[in-house]
């Protein structure tokens, strides 16, 4: 893909409106839960033949409430079912939703890359004519060239180049 395949723009208005979305999300869903990773592994992993097991335990306890614990109700077994069917609607809708985005990101940092080593090029040749500030510019972007420095050797000190943060925080980590 070359870099002039794609141009976007999200104005800030647009996403403080659409940040305002997400928390009306969360204000419309308060009970959803976060759990850990080892919580998660903790949990019954559905699968066809387990929600054939409750849809089937559902019907039999609606049908024979004389079987079903005194601490159980066929009507919480049923609210419980319709929240995760409305729950697995939403998923689906965001999980479509995230994947563009996901893609959508890919797309634009792999453009913005591509630029920026096309500038890096660029910057290269001038400074092979000792064209202004383009040596400073050449050596300070040609530190995502260098190999990995063995355990006697030092890295280059990145905070002399970019600051005491390591570079732009908008652009993730290096």
């Amino acid at each position: 893909m070359t870099f002039q395949q794609f141009s976007a723009e999200i104005a800030p208005d647009t996403v403080t409106n659409v940040m305002d979305l997400i928390s009306g999300i969360h204000e419309k869903l308060p009970f959803l839960v976060g759990l850990t990773r080892k919580e998660r592994s903790k949990g019954a992993k559905m699968s066809r033949k387990m929600v054939d097991f409750i849809n089937r335990s559902i019907m039999y306890a609606g049908d024979n409430p004389q079987f079903v614990p005194p601490y159980i109700t066929p009507d919480l077994m049923v609210r419980d079912h319709d929240l995760i069917e409305a729950l697995r609607q939403i998923m689906v809708r965001l999980g479509v939703l995230y994947e563009k985005m996901k893609d959508t990101v890919h797309v634009a940092e792999t453009q913005l890359y591509a630029m920026a080593r096309v500038f890096y090029k660029s910057v290269k040749a001038a400074a092979k004519e000792k064209s202004g500030d383009a040596e400073v510019i050449a050596g300070d972007l040609s530190y995502h060239y260098r190999k990995a420095s063995s355990p006697n050797q030092e890295a280059p000190e990145k905070e002399a180049v970019h600051g005491p943060q390591g570079g732009d925080p908008r652009l993730g980590p290096e």
